[in-house]
């Protein structure tokens, strides 16, 4: 039986592996040829505390996967009068689509982070998580309400 760190680094290991799959705990101890028994109890151990530092997530009882890493980039926003928001970056060809309903409180011109969430037809589709700068200190308008 291999110590607790090894096991902890021998499930991340496994489940990094396949980030996309699910699996229960009796898959990942057959996967890592742990016998039944007690033994298997310390891979459950192992997913509560993966799960607690967030490195994996529950999908369903007793079945989990690998967390995949938020992809997360700065650029500045640039909203059309329908409320599309484009966000543009060098690493990107094209800019970075954020829909109206994914803008949050940015504004044109403001400097935001932004969440990748998909790529659609060689486009990135994105949400704003945070705006880091005001391109405008004052916004005149009127309040409807």
């Amino acid at each position: 039986m291999p110590t607790k760190r090894k096991l902890k680094a021998q499930v991340q290991q496994l489940l990094k592996k396949h980030p996309k799959k699910v699996f229960t705990y009796k898959q990942i101890a057959h996967a890592l040829h742990i016998p039944k028994g007690i033994e298997r109890l310390y891979v459950q151990k192992v997913l509560q505390e993966l799960l607690k530092e967030k490195k994996v997530v529950q999908v369903a009882r007793g079945k989990y996967r690998w967390k995949p890493a938020r992809k997360v980039i700065e650029g500045t926003i640039e909203i059309t009068s329908e409320g599309l928001g484009f966000v543009l970056h060098p690493k990107f060809r094209k800019d970075i689509l954020v829909p109206p309903e994914l803008t949050g409180n940015a504004l044109d011109g403001d400097t935001v982070k932004v969440e990748l969430l998909r790529s659609s037809k060689g486009r990135w589709i994105g949400k704003v998580i945070e705006v880091i700068h005001r391109h405008r200190k004052y916004i005149a308008g009127t309040i409807d309400i």
